[in-house]
């Protein structure tokens, strides 16, 4: 978080501490207890364990999620660390790194199964970003928005997302790369009735690679409107969008 400022009582000086734009660790500072390790970019994910105050940890990647106010400020960073063997996320506001701003890569890698973070129970309502609801669609939309910090809406980009049928030919239209290659953060897209899919097509979110296979997060798949996570052969969906970077 933001760079240690001392005021020097009886001078009007003040000294800024800021570490190397290349710093990958901080120190868990000012909760006046511990900070929670949860395993999702926000306050509303399951907490793991609470690290105490003065702990160094090291910080894998970062990524954007819900704004927390720290001893520096509001900040919307989050870092993913590996601490006591499991790997998970904290705010940066509460992390001194010695700057504002971002000290490690942004994450793409692979990092474990969220869960089912999704907020709505509505079942075919309009959600913020213009799907319906416990769709497979609204499903990757939020993540993309939540864990991603992509500002994902149907008409991102000037086009039309709609079913996921269409998104291969969308993203290609909007310069977005369309590929047979996964990675973690991308969208797994299936055309209509590939690998099990409806006449509509399907998309999911990829969470891991690992040799052939990829794990991948999705909502209407196993349960009607519903989540669930699975790791299938590589090669099973159609396409892989790189939309996250």
């Amino acid at each position: 978080m933001a760079a240690l400022v001392v005021a020097l009582v009886g001078a009007a000086l003040t000294l800024a501490f800021a570490a190397p734009a290349n710093a990958t660790s901080g120190t868990v500072t000012g909760t006046g207890s511990c900070l929670n390790e949860r395993t999702g970019p926000g306050t509303g994910y399951s907490v793991i364990t609470c690290i105490s105050d003065g702990t160094a940890v090291g910080i894998a990647c970062q990524t954007t999620g819900d704004t927390v106010t720290g001893p520096w400020g509001p900040s919307n960073i989050w870092d993913y660390i590996d601490y006591g063997n499991r790997g998970g996320y904290v705010t940066d506001a509460y992390v001194y790194t010695g700057t504002n701003g971002f000290v490690a890569p942004r994450c793409h890698g692979n990092q474990p199964v969220v869960g089912n973070d999704y907020p709505y129970s509505c079942v075919d309502c309009v959600d913020p970003w213009n799907f319906y609801t416990r769709e497979c669609t609204s499903f990757v939309a939020w993540r993309m928005n939540h864990q991603y910090g992509v500002s994902f809406t149907n008409t991102m980009g000037g086009g039309r997302w709609g079913n996921a049928e269409n998104w291969d030919s969308n993203g290609r239209a909007l310069g977005y790369t369309v590929d047979h290659v996964p990675t973690p953060g991308s969208i797994a897209q299936f055309d209509p009735y590939v690998g099990g899919a409806s006449s509509l097509g399907h998309v999911a979110l990829v969470a891991s690679v690992s040799g052939g296979n990829v794990t991948i997060e999705e909502y209407n798949w196993s349960y009607a409107y519903g989540y669930d996570y699975r790791t299938i052969s590589a090669s099973t969906p159609s396409w892989y969008i790189h939309v996250a970077g």
